[in-house]
Formats: structure tokens, sequence, C-alpha cells
């Protein structure tokens, strides 16, 4: 039973980077400690660069907070098809800055590896990724509050389907998102073996947005 805690939902802003990196990185661990350890560069420490500089997929500027008590407690990033290809080539951009020229193009690799496990949004489709609560307030209510804050965003644009991945291993996000009303359409996995030995399977599942 979920305890409704009253929140804000608002844009992310730079001097949250290190706490909204935090939650971001435990949305997917795996995936991002695979494609963005290099070195001795943490996957956590480029969320972060990221974040504060306005633009891609973990750009301030696109993602969304929710914050109780003056604290950031949730996020999420909700995008369609036309701000996914911007958002992508402004991520490339980012991790070309923070890892220079020599290393970017071993985490472009590995991201190319990872890359069927995460949908991309149709034409008539919003995506939500990097979405997370704190482990301390999950169960109250911030997860469901930011899902239902995309789907009002894409009946607003006039978009038909909210899309978003879960890990197989994660019964219990699979669990909430089915109560909200999503159904399992596909699992994936990455397309290198030794990176899906390390990386669990991928579920899309799509929730049909019904019009005002």
């Amino acid at each position: 039973m979920e305890i409704a805690l009253d929140i804000c939902i608002r844009h992310a802003k730079p001097e949250e980077a290190d706490v909204v990196s935090g939650l971001i990185h435990s949305a997917g661990p795996e995936i991002y400690d695979y494609v963005f350890g290099e070195g001795r560069q943490g996957a956590r420490e480029f969320i972060a660069a990221e974040c504060r500089s306005v633009r891609g997929l973990c750009g301030y500027a696109t993602l969304l907070v929710a914050v109780h008590a003056e604290q950031v407690v949730g996020v999420a990033c909700f995008f369609d098809a036309t701000e996914h290809g911007k958002m992508q080539r402004a991520t490339l951009r980012n991790i070309l800055l923070h890892y220079g020229f020599r290393r970017f193009w071993s985490v472009f690799a590995r991201a190319w590896n990872v890359a069927p496990v995460l949908s991309r949004p149709g034409p008539q489709e919003l995506c939500l990724r990097n979405f997370a609560v704190a482990p301390e307030k999950r169960g109250q209510g911030i997860g469901s509050a930011l899902i239902r804050h995309g789907i009002a965003e894409a009946r607003v644009r006039g978009l038909r389907r909210l899309i978003l991945d879960v890990a197989e291993n994660n019964p219990k996000a699979r669990a909430l998102y089915a109560r909200l009303g999503f159904k399992s359409a596909k699992a994936t996995r990455c397309r290198n073996p030794r990176a899906a030995s390390r990386i669990p399977e991928s579920i899309c599942m799509i929730l049909d947005v019904v019009p005002d």
C-alpha cells in the first residue's frame, strides 16, 4: 500500500547534480557501470558531469525531479522521438568532452552493445527513462506521481503511448507499472554476450494513453 507524500515535481537544477546522479545510477547500475566505467572514471562521475551540462539524456534541463521537504527524492526523464535524437547527440558530445577522443570510442562501443535494451520512442510515443526514487522513500507514491505526470504530458502532446524499460530482475518495479496499466511488450538483451551476462534482460512495457 502506497502512502501519499506531499511532493513538488519540477525540472532539475545543476546544483542538484550529485544527488540526481546517484538516483539515476540506481535506476540501472549494471548498464551505467558497464557503459561509463572507463579507467578511473566511474559512471556516477559522468552522469553528474552531464547533469551539470544542461543537455543530454542526463542533462538537468531534460530531467524532472520529485521534491519532498526540500529534498530531491525522485527523478525521471520523458522524451518523444524528436527530443530523443537531440538528446542522444548531446550525450555523445558530453562523452567526448568528458573522456577525450581516445576513450570516447570504447565508451561508444559499449553504448552500442546495450542499445537493444533501451527502447526508442516511435512517432506517437513518449518514453520514460532514468526513472528512480530514493530507496528510503519508495512505496510512498512518488514513483506513481512521476509516472502520472508523464501520462498527463503525453495527453497534452497528443501522444498515444507511454513506454518504458524495466529489468527482468526487478519484480517490484514491474508490479508498480502493471498496477498503473502498463503491459509487457517484448524482452531484449545486449548485443555483446559478455555484456549480456552482466546486464539483466530488459522488458519494454507500454501504456495506452487515453485522451481526456
